[in-house]
């Protein structure tokens, strides 16, 4: 079973080679270049995996990337809420938080509201339905 590579170079390598081909068409410059990003996020969401803190220069090596192109990426990464952390410039490292576990009490929370406010709606306008019915009749 073949292997998927996922290495960002040699999709520029393959890029480069058929550039001619590819560079024409603005829809598929735009599709190459979203594969790229997103190659890319996930070589360093995966580099960057067993560290809590790492330098941004050693992911840099670790890719053969430039290290302010990589700074960048991470600070948008983080921006984005792709990546769950900081970049300490002094100290030129990458501080990754923990993904916290999801309480999902809230949001069940407010949909109980939302059904209790529909149902106490419902016997609202039922009551005022046969308390209209009792005074008409009356």
């Amino acid at each position: 079973m073949p292997t998927k590579k996922r290495d960002i170079h040699e999709f520029e390598a393959v890029y480069n080679k058929y550039r001619q081909q590819l560079g024409g068409d603005p829809l598929i410059q735009s599709h190459l270049s979203d594969l790229k990003n997103n190659l890319l996020e996930h070589n360093l969401l995966r580099l960057i995996e067993p560290f809590s803190r790492v330098q941004v220069e050693h992911i840099a090596k670790l890719i053969s990337l430039d290290k302010n192109f990589i700074e960048a990426r991470l600070s948008e990464m983080i921006l984005d809420k792709k990546l769950s952390g900081i970049l300490d410039q002094g100290t030129g490292d990458l501080v990754v938080f923990e993904e916290p576990d999801t309480d999902k009490t809230y949001s069940a929370s407010l949909d109980i509201m939302k059904e209790l406010s529909t149902v106490v709606d419902r016997l609202y306008t039922k009551a005022k339905r046969v308390e209209f019915h009792r005074l008409s009749h009356t």
